[in-house]
């Protein structure tokens, strides 16, 4: 039992020295990859670097066909997957060829001479222009880590004797003797594809070579400049925000005075159709007591002259009995009695017109009273107007604001338009106001007239009672015409007529005078309408203002809310596009496998480039030596 503990504990402590020497010894992977001249993968062999600092034995992982020691002749002592590795203080390199290998990259290269697809073994020798396209891409999956924060040093080297008009965008070109050296950085997770033309004769080309290592880069970015716009910006927002909230403000308030404003345009188009509808029931009966009138009249004028041949005034007049003459007054006293109804209706009517009228006139000065001296201030409006130009004429600004700025363009022309529109509704509204006042004076002038007709009417209908009873007595009398009583009755009779004749006449001047106060009805009734037309289209406008504004408002307090951080946003996004070039803290891990810690890998990839063209072999025949003979023989050829 204590045998098999000492033995666990040794077995233990052997663990730990050599998890400590594993720990102490520092490895370095150098990935040779050679590629097919069109990019696809050849080969791959693996160096593998140690540094200790004393002899150790380590395991190191790996699933290779063939091994070979670098540093000496020493044999190495493979296993299925890892290698066991007894190392001398100082470096050991040994090089695998592992099972299977891919890369982290796709890597393709094509070549066109003239717009044709060609190989690069056929290019050897070729003319023409040329067309070189590298693509790199995404690799294995396996190798993500790589392939996420690698950069790749690429270099493509052309003979400028062969080759001219080079033209490669991305490249850093340099000059190396006769050859231009395209130098490309392809940075972490790259997706790109690179053009190379020129006009070549005899061609050939180098390999290109392919560096793959972390991106090390002490960058340090000013962001001054970016701040201040970022400032800038901010303060534009924070004016936008103080602007959109007065205009919001102010729009809501003008939409809630619109609003009051149609429904006093509402009330007064409605008192306005009660004094049109009024004023063509009075002219109705208008007309009836102007027609009652001339019947009345010419009722008079017959009676006048039955008088007037009663008192031998008239010659050749029809005759016309007492009795006739009494049924005649009786008659116009009942016309009379019916004028005078007529008039009572009148009056009765022009009195609802007064009313009318001063009730049009006070709500014509309330609707006056109603609409605003100015939608928006000018001051408000100038302000905007500043900001929008400032945020228009500063593309920085004017990238971020765009939407907002549009709206803001439509909201001031819209609030300049409404504007407009009170001013226009001002000047109605007042001009009605007038039209109202107007009316007032001529009803009740009308009114004034009617109770004149009124009276006279009066009158007439006592002078006609009083012929009736004289003409009563003349009759039961049988009195002649040289009784005093018939020069009573011609008296008032002609009394009678000449207040018939008045009366006639005050109710034409009362029809004339109506006409001219009908006219002006009719304009009240017009104007009433455009405004009320004005008010609809003001509340209309009112409300799609104040509800872009509101929406403006909304979009505005978001960004505002969105670029209160942004300088710390700009920050925080600048260190992330540092980190993304130059792979961050990234830590390697191995190619051959995952289970060995590493300090750095390395690859180094080869595509074969275009061997110059074989020139073909002259053969020399040598020439032997000629006999003597044969040289005396020359002499006679």
């Amino acid at each position: 039992m204590k045998k098999w503990i000492a033995g666990l504990l040794a077995l233990c402590l052997t663990a730990l020295c050599l998890m400590s020497s594993a720990l102490a010894a520092e490895k370095n992977e150098i990935v040779y990859v050679n590629l097919r001249s069109g990019g696809e993968l050849d080969a791959v062999y693996i160096v593998n670097r140690f540094e200790a600092s004393s002899a150790e034995s380590i395991v190191d992982y790996g699933s290779y066909y063939k091994v070979a020691n670098l540093s000496d002749i020493t044999p190495l002592e493979q296993n299925s997957d890892s290698m066991r590795l007894t190392l001398p203080e100082g470096t050991l390199f040994y090089q695998g060829d592992p099972v299977s290998a891919s890369l982290p990259w796709s890597i393709r290269v094509n070549y066109l001479l003239d717009g044709v697809p060609i190989r690069a073994e056929e290019l050897s020798g070729q003319s023409g222009a040329l067309e070189m396209q590298i693509t790199i891409g995404k690799g294995s999956e396996g190798l993500t880590d790589f392939y996420e924060h690698y950069a790749l040093n690429m270099t493509v080297t052309l003979d400028s004797e062969r080759c001219s008009g080079i033209v490669a965008e991305g490249a850093t070109i340099a000059n190396s003797g006769t050859d231009r050296l395209l130098t490309y950085v392809v940075l972490p997770s790259p997706d790109v594809c690179y053009t190379i033309t020129a006009d070549v004769t005899d061609f050939a080309m180098a390999d290109i070579s392919i560096n793959g290592v972390p991106l090390g880069m002490d960058v340090d970015i000013d962001t001054s400049e970016i701040d201040d716009k970022v400032n800038e910006l901010q303060d534009g927002v924070s004016q936008l925000s103080s602007g959109s909230s007065q205009l919001a403000s102010g729009a809501s308030s003008l939409k809630g005075g619109a609003k009051e404003l149609q429904g006093g345009t509402v009330m007064l188009a409605e008192d306005t159709e009660s004094l049109v509808s009024g004023a063509a029931q009075f002219s109705a009966g208008l007309d009836e007591a102007r027609a009652g009138s001339a019947q009345i009249a010419a009722a008079s004028t017959q009676i006048v002259t039955a008088v007037n041949e009663l008192d031998g005034k008239t010659q050749d007049a029809p005759q016309m009995s007492i009795g006739e003459m009494r049924a005649l007054c009786n008659a116009l006293l009942d016309a009379v009695s019916q004028q005078e109804r007529a008039l009572t209706d009148l009056r009765g009517k022009i009195g609802t017109l007064v009313s009318l009228a001063e009730s049009l006139e006070g709500k014509a000065q309330e609707i006056c009273s109603l609409i605003p001296e100015s939608g928006f201030p000018e001051s408000d409006i100038s302000l905007l107007r500043t900001l929008l130009n400032r945020g228009s004429g500063n593309s920085d600004v004017s990238s971020v604001l765009s939407s907002e700025i549009a709206a803001l363009r439509r909201i001031l022309n819209k609030a300049g338009e409404i504007n407009g529109c009170l001013d226009e509704l001002r000047k109605c509204a007042e001009e009605n106001h007038k039209l109202a006042v107007s009316l007032s004076e001529p009803l009740k002038k009308l009114d004034g007239q009617i109770g004149a007709a009124f009276t006279e009417l009066g009158s007439v209908k006592a002078a006609l009672q009083s012929a009736l009873t004289l003409l009563d007595a003349m009759e039961e009398s049988g009195a002649s015409s040289g009784d005093g009583v018939l020069s009573s009755l011609c008296a008032m009779i002609h009394e009678m007529d000449a207040g018939i004749q008045a009366l006639d006449g005050g109710i034409c001047e009362l029809q004339t005078s109506f006409a001219l106060l009908s006219a002006g009805i009719s304009s009240v009734d017009a104007g009433v309408d455009s405004l009320a037309s004005g008010a609809d289209t003001l509340l209309d406008g009112a409300s799609s203002l104040s509800s872009g504004a509101n929406s403006l408002k909304g979009g505005v307090d978001e960004l505002s809310e969105g670029t209160s951080d942004m300088d710390a946003q700009v920050q925080e996004g600048v260190d992330d596009a540092i980190s993304s070039i130059t792979g961050g803290d990234f830590e390697p891990v191995s190619y051959a496998d995952p289970r060995n810690r590493v300090e750095s890998v390395q690859f180094v990839i080869r595509i074969p480039g275009v061997s110059e063209a074989e020139e073909p072999e002259i053969v020399v025949e040598e020439e032997t030596e000629k006999s003597l003979g044969e040289k005396f023989l020359d002499l006679f050829r």
